[in-house]
C-alpha cells in the first residue's frame, strides 16, 4: 500500500507529491496508538523538553523498523525511515532525520535506566489492564511462558499462550499424545483434547492441538532434516576411517563419540583394522630390528535410527496452548485455541 504526501516548495505551494510505501505498517502504527504505547513508556521513563523525539516515539520507530523485515544498524535507520510516510505513522511534525543513531542510542540508555525489561513490561501491562479492565483475557506469544513470569502475572491476569515444545514436560505430553482420541473441532483439520497440569506454581489447562497442514509441513522439513544429517554423516565417518589409535579401545569410544553428535543416524557395524608402523614415525616396512607398534582404525557402517526418528515424529503437526482459566465454561478448548491464533503477537499483548 502506498500514501501520497504533500511536498512543500520554498514560497508555501503545495503542488509536488512524492509516494510513500506503507504496507503493514499502518495497521502496526494503530495498534501502537491504540493502546497508547508512546505515552505509557514516555510516562513510566520521563519526558526531557529538550528532546524532539520522546522516548515513547523512539520505541514506536524502533517497531516499525523491526516489522518492516529489515535488520539495520542504527546509523541507517534514517535511510529506512526515509521510505516511510513518517508523520502518518508517528506524528504530525517528525522527519526522517530526526530518527538517528544519537536519538535512539540515548533512547537505549534511558530506558536501561528506567529498570528491567520485564519491571517495564509489568508497569505497562498493569497500565493496560487500568484501562481495558480486569475482565480481559490476555493473549500472548510463548515467549513470557516461563516460571518466574507465569508467577508474576497468574494473581493478577487471566491469560492464553503456547508452551515452548522445548520444556520437558511438553515434549512428553506431545510425544505421548495419540492424535486418534483427540476430539475433532470446528476449525478444519484441527484436533484436541485438554488436560490440567501445573507449572510455575501455577495450575492451568494445556491445550494439547493437532493440525493436518502442520503434520504434513513439519514431516517434509524433518525428512530435508534426516537427509542432510545423512550428508554429515558420510563425511564423518570417511573422516574417522583414517585416524588412527594407540588401542582399540581408545578407537570404539572414540566412534561412539562421533555417533553422540548425530540425531537421526547410529552406528550399525564397526570393523577394526590393525596396522603396524615404526614408532618414530618412518616411512616403508619396518626392519625387524626397528622398534614397532600397533594403530588401530575402525570403519563404520551406519543408518537411520528408527527409533529417534519415531520419537520425533510423534512430536510434529502437535502444539501447546495454555490457559490460567481452568473452568471450561467459561473458556472452552476451542475457545481458548481460535483466541491464541487470532490474537498472538510476538511482542504486544492482546486483550479479549
Amino acid at each position: 500500500m502506498y500514501v501520497t504526501a504533500h511536498l512543500p516548495r520554498a514560497n508555501g505551494i503545495t503542488n509536488e507529491y512524492a509516494s510513500k510505501n506503507l504496507d503493514h505498517l499502518g495497521i502496526v502504527s494503530t495498534i501502537c496508538r491504540e493502546i497508547n504505547l508512546a505515552s505509557e513508556i514516555n510516562r513510566i521513563v520521563g519526558v526531557d523538553p529538550r528532546q524532539k523525539v520522546t522516548c515513547g516515539e523512539a520505541v514506536v520507530a524502533m517497531i516499525l523498523n523491526a516489522l518492516g523485515f529489515v535488520d539495520r544498524p542504527l546509523y541507517l535507520f534514517p535511510e529506512f525511515m526515509t521510505t516511510k510516510p513518517v508523520e502518518l505513522l508517528i506524528g504530525a511534525g517528525f522527519k526522517p532525520e530526526d530518527f538517528n543513531d544519537d536519538v535512539l542510542g540515548r533512547t537505549l540508555d534511558k530506558l536501561y535506566r528506567a529498570g528491567s525489561e520485564r519491571e517495564m513490561v509489568k508497569k505497562y501491562g498493569q497500565s493496560l489492564q487500568e484501562k481495558w479492565g480486569d475482565d480481559k483475557i490476555w493473549v500472548w506469544d510463548s515467549a513470557v511462558y516461563s516460571e518466574k513470569n507465569l508467577g508474576e502475572i497468574s494473581a493478577d491476569y487471566t491469560w492464553i499462550t503456547r508452551v515452548p515444545e522445548t520444556l520437558s514436560k511438553a515434549k512428553e505430553v506431545l510425544e505421548n499424545a495419540d492424535t486418534e482420541k483427540m476430539r475433532s473441532t470446528a476449525l478444519r483439520g484441527y484436533r484436541l483434547f485438554s488436560t490440567e497440569v501445573e507449572y510455575g506454581s501455577v495450575k492451568q489447562r494445556w491445550i494439547v492441538v493437532f493440525s493436518e497442514k502442520a503434520l504434513v509441513r513439519e514431516t517434509k522439513t524433518l525428512q530435508k532434516k534426516i537427509e542432510k544429517e545423512k550428508e554429515q554423516v558420510e563425511k564423518d565417518a570417511r573422516h574417522f576411517a583414517n585416524k588412527e589409535f594407540y588401542s582399540e579401545e581408545d578407537a570404539q569410544k572414540a566412534a561412539q563419540e562421533m555417533e553422540k553428535g548425530w540425531k537421526y543416524h547410529k552406528i550399525s557395524a564397526t570393523e577394526v583394522v590393525t596396522k603396524t608402523k615404526k614408532k618414530d614415525g618412518g616411512r616403508g616396512r619396518p626392519r625387524k630390528d626397528v622398534p614397532v607398534q600397533t594403530v588401530y582404525r575402525i570403519k563404520v557402517a551406519f543408518g537411520e535410527d528408527k527409533a529417534a526418528i519415531e520419537k520425533e515424529t510423534l512430536k510434529k503437526g502437535k502444539f501447546i496452548v495454555a490457559t490460567n482459566e481452568l473452568d471450561g465454561e467459561k473458556l472452552g478448548d476451542e475457545e481458548a485455541l481460535t483466541a491464541y491464533m487470532c490474537g498472538a503477537l510476538p511482542t504486544t499483548p492482546q486483550a479479549l
